[in-house]
């Protein structure tokens, strides 16, 4: 293949990580078309018992209520499950972070309260995760950053393979010609 000029390698690159991008927010949409269906289902089912029991009452005028009691708990298990399902592509932190408001089903008054609860929980939890070896930072200037799951570490050599799986005569293993 014949090599590309720095200039049009820089055009290529930010054109294939586009295109990740739009796939993932394709499938990413599909599935919030999915729950929106769902949830309107749910709605009309509730406003038609509703005037069904009192026909007084217009389900309309209903005022909508935002708070569940997120569970904060899992966001860093929701961060991996994330993650995993796009390995081996890397995600950008805002996709990260509304997958997992998504998820574990949080919703924000404002769009300041939802910037605040993404740096201090998404954010942070992916840098710790980042710290303790269990994903990779990808950052390229002027673009987002990206993480993603570190693979697990090949093993490469005679004494981390017989940790892993201990040969016989070795500890924890009885040698035949030892018994007596």
């Amino acid at each position: 293949m014949k090599k590309l000029p720095s200039y049009l390698k820089g055009l290529v690159e930010s054109r294939a990580r586009s295109a990740g991008d739009l796939e993932r927010l394709e499938r990413l949409r599909a599935r919030i078309d999915e729950q929106i269906a769902e949830a309107r289902k749910r709605l009309e089912a509730a406003d038609t018992l509703i005037v069904d029991f009192n026909p007084v009452i217009d389900p309309s005028l209903i005022a909508p209520v935002h708070g569940r009691r997120p569970r904060v708990g899992k966001v860093k298990e929701v961060i991996d499950q994330v993650l995993r399902e796009a390995a081996p592509q890397a995600l950008p932190t805002p996709e990260i972070a509304f997958a997992v408001a998504e998820r574990i089903e949080i919703r924000f008054s404002t769009a300041g309260e939802y910037r605040a609860w993404s740096v201090n929980c998404v954010y942070r939890a992916l840098h710790k995760k980042m710290n303790a070896g269990e994903v990779m930072r990808q950052q390229t200037p002027g673009e987002a950053t990206y993480w993603k799951l570190v693979d697990p570490a090949p093993i490469s050599t005679l004494d981390a393979l017989q940790r892993v799986r201990p040969v016989a005569g070795s500890a924890g293993h009885q040698d035949s010609s030892a018994s007596g």
